[in-house]
């Protein structure tokens, strides 16, 4: 949790205990005094990510089709994936596009970043469009 963060003035932070973690998220129960009464809220952190919409054409998109164990089925996505460690969102978007279409984009513009679940989720997606693409299979 952001403990810089200006809490409305009847919320008081009380303490913060992470209560699991892999490699791919970390679990907290923040104790928080709102009130007078006692609240514990559950938070997750994960990795930041970039995902790229890809133009082929002014009207056209290129997907990709990944099973996804949670719902188990096929999902049509745009490539998307985690920012490494010393990655930049730009990177790691034209990094994904590589990897999961083995294409490039010469034109790479951000649209700009946001939070998917703030009301428990810890993490910032940044999305980007890529124009005039290159096969580099």
């Amino acid at each position: 949790m952001n403990k810089t963060m200006k809490l409305p003035s009847d919320w008081k932070f009380e303490s913060s205990r992470k209560i699991y973690s892999n490699k791919y998220i970390e679990l907290y129960e923040d104790v928080l005094d709102i009130r007078n009464k006692k609240k514990i809220y559950t938070r997750a952190k994960r990795k930041d990510y970039s995902t790229i919409v890809p133009f082929v054409s002014d009207n056209e998109i290129l997907v990709i089709k990944s099973y996804r164990h949670l719902v188990n089925s096929y999902q049509i996505e745009a490539p998307s994936g985690y920012i490494e460690n010393g990655e930049t969102p730009f990177e790691a978007a034209n990094r994904e596009l590589k990897e999961e279409t083995g294409y490039g984009a010469n034109n790479i513009i951000s649209l700009g970043s946001y939070t998917l679940d703030y009301t428990m989720f810890e993490q910032t997606g940044n999305l980007f469009v890529g124009y005039d693409l290159v096969n580099e299979r």
